[in-house]
């Protein structure tokens, strides 16, 4: 049978709350009966001191121990002398009857446990002792001084019968409460769980819905406590499945858009050439040719991407001077910089090397793909300036280009996939958005960093630092 959480915590609180009450029940009734044994023998030996008046007002008598030596009798009636004093009855021994002086009498539990001695502490009358744990009251006469000791055993056991109905009133008492106890602990135990348990509820509606896939699901945060965090953890986990959900749908909404535009102009030329509208011309051809590299490009660059996010992308790294790299990209692309006039200057010191431990070959990407950015961006007749730097711990690669630029509050999002400035660096200049997404990618696989903030120039700035060889994480 299926136990659910709610009966698991209900059995777990009852559970607990028995073995708290039942312990309690069991260690009061000990502790009750053993206290009240002390306090009953406490009693009994400060009563002894009425019946070493009584002894010693018969010792005065008599004028020694002679009266009550090997008198089992007398030392009996002494006995009952006080106890009938303690209940306000006649102690003297000549309210007895003579006859009875030698007869066997009951003997009290009292009478069990105790012992006449001498000043000397020698035996004269009662059951002789041999514990080690008796207590001894002194016997004084009239001018304080000792004549005797009265020697007691206290008592293992309760044998009044009062006492034992007393006590056994108390343990009853005791155990009705904890009764009632145990019927409170498993009322409060069902409260508590389902106390407990009702965030737990709300979570699990929750978690339900999100599984369905209603991402605006949100749960109201209560209290401060771990549940509370969980809350709050559940909403931040449901708000991030929400923006994910939302680029997910704006990513296939771009792509298809991306693929559209070139697919419908190639359908168009080649229905034109198809209906006789326009006549095969290198020209014609040649649109054809760009529209065909433009779609091409589209679809390596989100192979590269997709490759690069599940961890695919083949990396053979190696210590490299980072300067060489940079120098074989700037040179490849001598006659587009040419073609829109714009100015490329690399400025490093010579004199120093700039090692870090990186494929050549996704080196060469990155950096292509950042001058692609700035060929596609930059206005005519415009800048681009790239320097590196270096210290103990890294290598840096400072890239700055001319305007136009882009606003502050949209800087963030230019390593977004499919992200672009819908004002001067637009989807007319030819970009997809995928470039910088994928610098960012191969970036961060050599455990790099890439930022982008606005440049003296009027453009962009972009940082790429690498570890140095020495102090790289893996």
């Amino acid at each position: 049978m299926k136990i659910g959480i709610t009966l698991k915590l209900f059995l777990a609180f009852f559970t607990t709350s028995i073995i708290v009450i039942i312990t309690m029940l069991v260690a009061v009734r000990c502790s009750f009966q053993s206290g009240f044994l002390d306090y009953i023998n406490r009693v009994e030996i400060e009563r002894l001191d009425a019946l070493a008046v009584i002894i010693a007002d018969e010792y005065e008598k008599q004028g020694d121990w002679s009266f009550i030596k090997n008198k089992k009798g007398i030392w009996h009636r002494l006995i009952i002398s006080h106890l009938r004093s303690t209940k306000g009855g006649d102690y003297k021994l000549e309210n007895f009857d003579n006859n009875q002086e030698e007869q066997s009498l009951d003997l009290t539990d009292l009478g069990l446990r105790l012992e006449l001695l001498d000043a000397e502490k020698e035996f004269v009358a009662g059951n002789r002792q041999f514990g080690g744990n008796t207590v001894l009251k002194p016997i004084n006469n009239s001018i304080d001084e000792i004549i005797g000791w009265l020697s007691i055993t206290p008592s293992t056991a309760l044998v009044d019968t009062v006492d034992i109905q007393f006590t056994e009133q108390q343990n009853n008492t005791a155990l009705i409460i904890s009764i009632v106890s145990i019927f409170f602990a498993a009322l409060i135990a069902v409260l508590v769980a389902q106390h407990l348990l009702r965030p737990i509820k709300t979570l699990v509606d929750a978690t339900r819905a999100l599984t369905a896939g209603n991402f605006d699901t949100r749960i109201e945060v209560t209290g401060v406590d771990e549940v509370a965090q969980l809350q709050n953890d559940f909403n931040s986990l449901a708000l991030t499945l929400e923006k994910n959900e939302q680029s997910r749908r704006q990513w296939i909404a771009d792509i298809s858009h991306e693929l559209r535009t070139p697919m419908a102009v190639l359908l168009g030329e080649v229905e034109a050439l198809q209906d006789g509208v326009r006549k095969p011309s290198q020209e014609n051809l040649h649109s054809l040719h760009s529209e065909i590299i433009r779609v091409n490009k589209l679809i390596d660059d989100l192979y590269q991407l997709s490759m690069s996010d599940i961890g695919a992308l083949d990396y053979r790294k190696e210590q490299i001077e980072l300067t060489g790299v940079l120098d074989d990209v700037v040179t490849s692309f001598t006659e587009q910089l040419r073609s829109k006039s714009i100015q490329t200057r690399i400025e490093y010191d010579t004199s120093h090397t700039y090692l870090v431990f990186a494929d050549t070959r996704r080196l060469y990407q990155l950096f292509s793909n950042l001058l692609q950015n700035t060929l596609r961006y930059t206005n005519p007749g415009g800048r681009c300036q790239i320097s590196c730097a270096k210290n103990d711990r890294e290598v840096t690669v400072n890239w700055q280009d001319s305007e136009p630029g882009v606003p502050e509050h949209l800087l963030e999002y230019l390593f977004d996939r499919l992200f672009r400035v819908e004002e001067s660096r637009n989807r007319d200049s030819g970009g997809a958005g995928l470039g910088l997404s994928i610098c960012k990618n191969i970036t961060e696989a050599h455990d790099g960093k890439i930022n982008v903030q606005p440049s003296a120039l009027g453009g962009l700035w972009f940082q790429i630092s690498f570890p140095t060889p020495f102090v790289r994480s893996r």
